[in-house]
């Protein structure tokens, strides 16, 4: 995993120098100033591109091989597109990538981990890799916060670990506040029977106070009469790791990553147990983006619910790295050999090998064809088609412009939450 190959210099160094994919990703943990003031500039340029007539062609060809709309050539397409590019420049500036250090243990821990994982079958069965999680039934009451509606506070103790032996094992529990978990519930303060929500959030989100607002949980919770619980996935809001350590969740450390994906299931599975124990007259799942991944892996692995609603879901994360790694890094030998075995060990924690209980009827999907941080036909189209083809709303909308300019995905969610949870 430590291979080189020619890689045109540009530190002067000669224009066959080889390169490793962990001395490229270290060059680019310090960007210079120009390539920070590039970096801005990249997005618009971007935009053009992607708003640009050839690639307009190229697209309607791809996205009808999939059946997938087509979005509008329209201004707010393109502020729609914007606003993805921005947010992703704004995740390369602050997200550094490993240092060759960092990479090299990261290539001989997922060489390990590839030895392990198929050994015991993990590679085939998501269930026995997550573990089959204990009923929930000892949550202690925390802090609860206001924000124009009261939200309880719910604390308690995962229980998830790495299993023993495993590679970034012990990297993971180190990370002392991500083994509380956390839930906040929006509840009716009558005794009236109640369908219940379970809401998980996206990426760099986790905090209630702000979550409610921006994925419209209290509308949800006032409008369809329903009680919300909000589950804090792992290294988010409270859990995150110590100050002065680099470890986030989705991450390109990937044991990291299978862990966090690994832990969100299983926390969120307990969280559903517990829903169970509060009388509940339905029970649905939805989530946004990695919410959305958690969401469709939940499902998987649970009994059937009265609905499950995937939003802008990634499931191939390995694949979402690549996307959106320089090419410079993408072509070298050494980084695609790692791609190659994130691809099994995520297999581990994948949405799409188990087949849900939840029938298909109840199944359903909502996603954007503007979206630019999760590309539509490699991540919503492998969900939906797995998933054998349920309902599923395609908005003209961006992963991130969605949330202000939802263009139907708000209806959507509303509509589908009426019919499968309705209030008695």
């Amino acid at each position: 995993m430590t291979e080189t190959v020619s890689h045109t210099s540009t530190d002067g160094l000669g224009p066959e120098h080889p390169r490793t994919a962990a001395e490229v990703l270290a060059i680019t943990r310090r960007p210079s100033l120009t390539v920070q003031m590039t970096s801005l500039a990249l997005p618009l340029w971007r935009t053009l591109g992607f708003m640009s007539p050839p690639a307009r062609e190229r697209r309607a060809v791809r996205y009808a091989s999939a059946e997938v709309p087509m979005p509008s050539w329209s201004p707010v397409t393109a502020a729609h597109v914007l606003a993805d590019e921005m947010c992703l420049a704004a995740f390369k500036l602050v997200r550094k990538p490993p240092t060759i250090e960092g990479f090299r243990r990261i290539e001989q821990e997922v060489d390990d981990a590839v030895a392990m994982f198929g050994a015991r079958g993990w590679l085939d069965d998501v269930a026995a890799y997550v573990g089959e999680p204990p009923p929930l039934t000892d949550a202690e009451p925390c802090r609860a916060f206001a924000f124009r509606t009261r939200i309880e506070g719910y604390r308690f103790e995962s229980g998830w670990e790495p299993h023993p032996g495993e590679p970034g094992r012990d990297r993971w529990l180190s990370y002392e506040a991500n083994r509380t978990a956390r839930m906040f519930v929006l509840r009716h303060d009558d005794d009236r029977p109640r369908p219940w929500l379970v809401y998980v959030h996206a990426t760099a989100m986790g905090r209630p106070e702000i979550d409610t607002w921006v994925l419209r949980v209290k509308h949800l919770h006032e409008t369809l009469g329903l009680n919300v619980a909000m589950p804090l996935l792992p290294l988010h809001g409270t859990r995150a790791a110590p100050r002065g350590v680099d470890a986030q969740f989705p991450t390109v450390d990937v044991l990291d990553n299978v862990h966090g994906l690994a832990q969100a299931a299983w926390d969120v599975r307990r969280v559903l147990s517990w829903v169970r124990t509060q009388d509940p007259t339905a029970i649905g799942i939805t989530g946004l983006s990695l919410g959305g991944y958690v969401t469709a892996l939940v499902a998987g692995l649970e009994e059937p619910l009265d609905c499950v609603i995937p939003g802008m879901p990634a499931v191939d994360f390995p694949r979402v790295l690549r996307r959106h790694t320089p090419r410079e890094v993408r072509d070298l030998e050494d980084f695609r050999i790692l791609g190659e075995k994130s691809d099994l060990l995520h297999r581990a924690v994948s949405p799409l090998l188990p087949v849900p209980a939840t029938p298909r009827d109840r199944r359903f999907i909502y996603a954007g064809t503007a979206d630019r941080l999760l590309d539509p036909l490699e991540q919503i189209v492998a969900l939906w088609e797995h998933w054998d083809r349920p309902e599923t709303k395609w908005v003209h909308a961006g992963h991130v412009g969605h949330l202000l300019h939802d263009g139907g995905t708000r209806s959507f969610v509303e509509e589908v939450l009426a019919r499968c949870l309705p209030l008695d």
